[in-house]
């Protein structure tokens, strides 16, 4: 999983690496020091690494936390940190920087005596390069590891090439010193009876706040990560267990089954969860959203009490206090922190029960001493003024957009909800009052929460008290979501909207309580059989409740018969052929259902939503979603465009041709607002372009069509399409079998982890990397501009990959396209990875059998296709693909995507103009040329580009610098980051290394070489470096390389004029076969 680096953890590492950086002794850096193993200099190391390293990085005071060395019954601990009351929180081991295995273990030992005489937290053993730290359980129990670092290892890529060395796992060991901060280990008791007096309303307090609420949220995000693994063992141990209790038919006693109760709950909460999450099933994803809905709920809790929601204290301050006097308990840490919580989540149910029952979630407790040092971080705030932007703020902020992304909660933005909640009229201006809205995908709530905000001011205008407001959110807003945590998010994010008007309804009437919003979590694809038996009859739990309730809207049974008057939102984007297991799971399961219309062929899983959304979209109602750009033209979309073309007036189509609204996914998007009413022969779409992503109200009105005469025509940016009505075409897909490449690294259910693509890929040809290899990136207008060689024929590959598809795709003549790049022709066998883009004529695939090819539609479409893929030769595709006009006419009107990527669906409608073997074989001949200039083109760039390639063709003596006179070196010992550049007859390798030359040719030579290895030239030392440029060892035969270079220059130029020249032709030979006029022309010349 990738790492999330924000810059609280970068500036955390840099100060972990600046202890490092100011070590020196006797002359010696860090890495030159370690490097003696020296002995006896353990002082050395605790007074210059080890405690600089506490003060500076992790706060500690020297004075005030540090007490000097003492004696004890077990010895005499070397560093000891304590809290304010003297107690020992942090035992402290320093050895020798040259201390062996056998020592290590030996201080081991002693340290782990120390600590449990002291009975401190930590326990820290360390000789400047390997550093220990280990949590304490307890006197005699096990000691568990907290951090392992090698600080010689991390520091090397460091110095080498600073913070983009440290790759991952350098990372997350260098965070998890983060356990260690003083404000986490050290809690000063007194401070937990004081009321808060830092108002979070004010910016200081807030940033404060929000800089310690992360640091606190890295400890609890380890602590369920060790708890979670610690768990999944002692499942396992128990497992064992049962299984030997049985073959021997003997029982678990109860007091044995109770000690795996914990760890058997947690592995039941997983595999449930997992059961239910339809995008990242992975353990750190259940781990992260463990995590954020503990802080929630703590979070709420404290807003409750300031805001006096709750009647008294219960989780801070005066809290604590009160607990602790009710229980008898004379001192904080007798206090069991998770008994006072939960007896806090009892009390909040009152308020707003359904977010404190308990889920799937409530598995983890942290540990005592972490949940003080939690419930410490909120207390000296105060909520009380905190309304819903600053909760807003604060909650955009402590769960980063990196970490939504990890979670798979990719947020609508704000522009485009409140867009569409406008375009289909619900708004504070509008007659919303007592009509239902629905999003059947509403992850985290953002339709939800603005449509709440926007009933709130009206009712709030129209003189409604807080009660009536609320019931009138709870009735009317609804949402569906399959995401337990994104379901905690949603309702979480409409209580804060509402939490003022809480206050304010239990002022008027003490016995108010709030019901729960009616966000459910369920499948909204997974739809129930009608003549089934009805969920809710004599049980009375809320679980029955909220599932008749979702059977009914279902179903559109009882109250919910009509339908919603609104139906909005942003369903998932999930690719339906994309190489996710899950995905096709969960597309079998859809279909077995035998419930939906509108999916056909490779469906995208927003289909089935936009059918949904539909059926649930009462009579007369507005319906709107955005989705994927392609639903526009792909070919699995049209049965859902016919639905909405003949059962409903679409009142606005909204386009975003070169605007990325979303971060993540990486696509282009359309909106369709929808009048759920018959269109008639007069209806004609409003259709907009936009201009401006941060404005949606900065758009171009395009030409309004007519829904039943224009039909599909009407979703097409250009109201116009010349190509297809001025001459006979086919579609690619009719002549080509259009399909991906690989997916390499391993497959995920059975070989997890085992290697990544890079691992099966070398720079050159052997017995093991076999097989020519391309990935998307090397592929520009008819060439290939870099082959590698693909490991083929192990245990791994293609036995492991994730995707290998079939030797015929790779190894036929073909078309390969990358997907932002132009198209090339293939006839070298080149295997592909999934970035290319692959198009093989039907014919050179019929009678293959595999898997793939197997299926009944592919077979029709080979049998089918056959005969009249024989008529086109790849080189006339080729010139077509790679043709202005019509890379105009395909960009205009598929479904772009960030960054220009272009899918294999988009490319199944592409224009193939039908034309005589005689008219192809003008265009053949075009190409061909081409290909032959790209060849040439190639072989001569190389050579001026890489003058050590161009040497190659001399056969003359050469030299190293040492070896030619008149050459002045200024060098540093190692070379840094190297930046060539040439000023007169000076070369500059960086700002304090140049080669100065005693004539300009020698200067010209020299530059070229330099730049040729700039690659490698970083940390090169002085002799490296003399040895490593060859020079001709006369100035004439240097001149004389310079000279060809210049000729080959030329020679490009003139290849590069020629194949412009070709291009043209080819483009006035397009514009002639598809029947442009010259207007038509200058058009497409102005817009490419």
């Amino acid at each position: 999983m990738k790492q999330i680096r924000t810059k609280s953890d970068t500036d955390f590492i840099l100060k972990v690496m600046s202890v490092l950086e100011g070590f020196q002794y006797k002359g010696k850096k860090y890495l030159s020091y370690m490097e003696t193993c020296s002995r006896g200099d353990e002082f050395l190391i605790r007074d210059n690494i080890v405690k600089p390293f506490f003060t500076d990085v992790l706060g500690y005071d020297k004075q005030k936390d540090f007490v000097p060395e003492e004696i004890i019954e077990t010895g005499k601990p070397d560093t000891q940190i304590v809290d304010a009351t003297g107690n020992p929180v942090i035992v402290i081991e320093t050895l020798s920087s040259g201390a062996d295995d056998r020592q290590f273990e030996e201080h081991r030992k002693r340290l782990f005596d120390y600590t449990d005489e002291l009975s401190s937290k930590i326990a820290v053993l360390t000789n400047g390069i390997v550093f220990n730290a280990f949590w304490n359980r307890g006197r005699g129990k096990a000691k568990d590891r907290l951090v392992l670092l090698k600080f010689d290892e991390i520091y090397k890529k460091f110095v080498l090439k600073g913070m983009e060395g440290l790759d991952s796992v350098d990372w997350e060991r260098l965070l998890t010193l983060k356990y260690l901060v003083k404000e986490l280990q050290i809690i000063d008791p007194e401070q937990l009876y004081k009321e808060p007096e830092f108002g979070i309303a004010e910016e200081t307090h807030f940033s404060k706040f929000l800089e310690q609420l992360i640091n606190s949220m890295e400890q609890v995000k380890m602590n369920v990560k060790n708890q979670f693994e610690l768990y999944l063992s002692k499942n396992e141990e128990y497992e064992e267990l049962r299984k030997n209790r049985e073959r021997n038919g003997r029982p678990i006693y109860q007091s044995e089954s109770r000690q795996y109760e914990l760890p058997r709950r947690c592995v039941q909460s997983f595999k449930k969860w997992q059961s239910i999450s339809s995008a990242n099933r992975e353990p750190e994803t259940f781990q992260l959203e463990t995590m954020y809905i503990f802080f929630n709920r703590i979070l709420l809790l404290r807003i409750c009490e300031d805001k006096g929601i709750i009647e008294k204290r219960r989780i801070s301050n005066g809290g604590i206090q009160d607990w602790m006097t009710f229980k008898g308990f004379t001192h904080f840490s007798e206090v069991n922190y998770n008994e006072m919580v939960k007896d806090a989540y009892k009390v909040m149910e009152k308020t707003y029960p359904h977010l404190f029952r308990e889920d799937i979630f409530d598995w983890y407790m942290p540990n005592n001493e972490l949940l003080l040092g939690v419930l410490f971080t909120f207390n000296p705030y105060n909520f009380k003024q905190v309304d819903r932007d600053i909760l807003g703020k604060l909650y955009e902020r402590y769960i980063p957009r990196e970490e939504r992304k990890r979670l798979g909660q990719f947020y609508t933005p704000e522009e485009v909800i409140n867009y569409i909640l406008d375009a289909v009229g619900y708004r504070e201006d509008a007659d919303i009052e007592g009509k239902r809205l629905l999003d059947p995908a509403c992850g985290s709530g953002g339709f939800l929460v603005r449509a709440a905000n926007v009933l709130i001011q009206r009712l709030n205008v129209r003189g409604f008290g807080a009660e009536t407001i609320l019931n009138k959110v709870q009735e009317n807003i609804y949402g569906f979501e399959i995401n337990p945590f994104a379901c905690h998010l949603a309702e979480t994010n409409l209580l804060f909207q509402v939490i003022d008007l809480i206050k304010e309804a239990k002022k008027e009437n003490s016995e108010f309580e709030m019901g729960r919003f009616n966000v459910f979590e369920t499948d909204s694809l997974r739809i129930p059989k009608k003549e089934g038996p009805k969920l809710f009859k004599e049980y009375n739990s809320e679980w029955f409740e909220d599932a008749e309730t979702v059977r009914q809207i279902k179903l559109k049974e009882g109250k919910f018969k009509d339908g919603f008057d609104f139906v909005v939102g942003n369903p998932p984007y999930l690719k339906a052929n994309a190489p996710q297991g899950e995905v096709l799971r969960i597309r079998r399961e859809i279909e077995k259902q035998k419930y939906f219309n509108t999916l056909f062929e490779k469906w995208d899983l927003y289909i089935p939503f936009v059918e949904v959304g539909f059926d649930l979209t009462k009579e007369s109602g507005r319906f709107s979603f955005i989705v994927s750009d392609a639903y526009r033209t792909a070919d699995y979309g049209m049965k859902s465009r016919e639905m909405l073309l003949t059962q409903s007036k679409i009142t606005q189509l909204d386009f975003f041709k070169g605007l990325r609204l979303f971060d993540d996914p990486q696509v282009e998007n359309v909106i369709f607002v929808i009048d759920k009413r018959f269109p008639t022969k007069a209806h004609r779409v409003k259709r907009m372009e936009h201009l401006n992503k941060r404005n949606l109200y900065d758009f171009k009105s395009l030409k309004s069509l007519n829904q039943l005469q224009d039909k599909e025509s009407v979703f097409y940016i250009e109201a116009r399409k010349p190509l297809m009505s001025k001459v006979k075409i086919l579609p690619l897909n009719d002549i080509c079998y259009i399909s991906i490449g690989m997916v390499l690294n391993s497959d995920e259910k059975k070989y997890k982890g085992e290697f990544k693509k890079e691992d099966l890929i070398s720079q050159t040809q052997g017995d093991i990397h076999s097989k020519p290899f391309i990935e998307g990136k090397d592929i520009g207008r008819y060439e290939i501009k870099r082959v590698r060689f693909l490991e083929w024929g192990t245990g791994r590959v293609p036995a492991k990959v994730r995707r290998p598809t079939f030797l015929e795709l790779h190894e036929n003549e073909k078309i390969v396209v990358g997907e932002t790049s132009g198209a090339a022709y293939d006839n070298a066998k080149l295997y592909c990875d999934q970035s290319v883009r692959i198009f093989i004529p039907y014919h050179k695939l019929k009678g293959i059998r595999n898997n793939t090819l197997n299926r009944r539609h592919i077979q029709e479409k080979i049998r089918e296709c056959n005969e009249i893929s024989k008529q086109f030769d790849l080189k006339y595709i080729l010139a077509l693909l790679n043709s202005k006009i019509l890379w105009h006419h395909f960009l205009s009107n598929i479904s772009r995507r960030g960054e220009r990527i272009i899918c294999p669906d988009d490319w199944r409608n592409f224009p193939i103009g039908v034309v005589s073997p005689k008219t192809q074989q003008e265009f053949i001949y075009l190409v061909n040329e081409f290909l032959e200039i790209n060849k040439m083109f190639s072989q001569c760039a190389v050579k001026v580009n890489n003058i050590q390639k161009l040497i190659e063709d001399f056969d003359i003596p050469l030299g190293d610098l040492a070896d030619i006179s008149g050459i002045r070196l200024e060098l540093k010992e190692r070379i840094g980051r190297p930046k060539i550049k040439r000023k007169g007859l000076k070369i500059y390798l960086d700002r304090k290394s140049n080669i100065e030359c005693e004539n300009g040719a020698l200067a010209e030579y020299i530059e070229l070489y330099l730049i040729s290895l700039s690659d490698t030239l970083r940390g090169k030392t002085k002799p490296e470096l003399v040895k490593l440029i060859q020079i001709p060892k006369s100035v004439t035969q240097v001149k004389a390389v310079l000279d060809k270079r210049k000729e080959l220059k030329r020679k490009l130029e003139n290849l590069a004029r020629r194949r412009g020249e070709i291009d043209k032709e080819i483009d006035k030979k397009v514009y002639k076969l598809y029947g442009l006029t010259e207007k038509e022309i200058k058009m497409i010349k102005e817009e490419v």
